[in-house]
């Protein structure tokens, strides 16, 4: 059964007007949380030491300075220059390849410059500070502690999330081989 999508969901005409406004509007939206991404690691590097945690819900969530020094989850750990060139790599499979990766539908459109703005602000991170800077901690009491992130990682996470949905909910193009 298809669900009905509404009609600015859909399909985008390659080269129209529709097309431009849907990836002007995104790559914004990308800009903007890249610029908030910087501004919130400026903001908590100019002033907190590192490791320092001050409670905004005592007991679920915090904010603390920690300095990750790998990727998601503290994997690949001091690999700087691999995750920039994973980065570079993804970021230039994404331009040559942004048509098919999208099949025009505008979510995914978002969700791809969304996944470019976090990926872009923890490069940012690892070529002018050494590390990326994570400071939104999740946490229960001493029982349960998710591992600190970040605006940037919030940006991947949703666009991901964005572009798995799409891909589950929406039927691909039947194309000719």
């Amino acid at each position: 059964m298809k669900l009905p999508s509404p009609a600015f969901l859909n399909r985008l005409v390659p080269s129209s007007r529709r097309e431009t406004v849907w990836v002007g509007i995104s790559a914004l939206a990308g800009v903007l949380l890249l610029l908030l991404d910087q501004w919130s690691k400026h903001l908590l590097v100019s002033r907190f030491a590192m490791h320092e945690s001050h409670p905004v819900i005592p007991g679920w969530f915090a904010i603390t300075r920690v300095a990750n020094k790998g990727a998601a989850f503290g994997i690949l750990q001091n690999q700087r220059f691999l995750l920039l060139g994973i980065a570079l790599a993804v970021a230039f499979g994404v331009f040559f390849c942004f048509r098919k990766l999208t099949e025009d539908f505008p979510e995914r459109v978002l969700a791809v410059f969304f996944v470019l703005s976090g990926l872009f602000g923890n490069s940012i991170d690892r070529l002018w500070r050494g590390e990326v800077v994570d400071f939104l901690d999740v946490h229960y009491y001493n029982i349960y502690h998710y591992p600190t992130f970040n605006i940037a990682d919030c940006a991947i996470c949703t666009g991901v999330f964005l572009f798995i949905l799409s891909t589950l909910l929406r039927k691909a193009p039947s194309e000719d081989c």
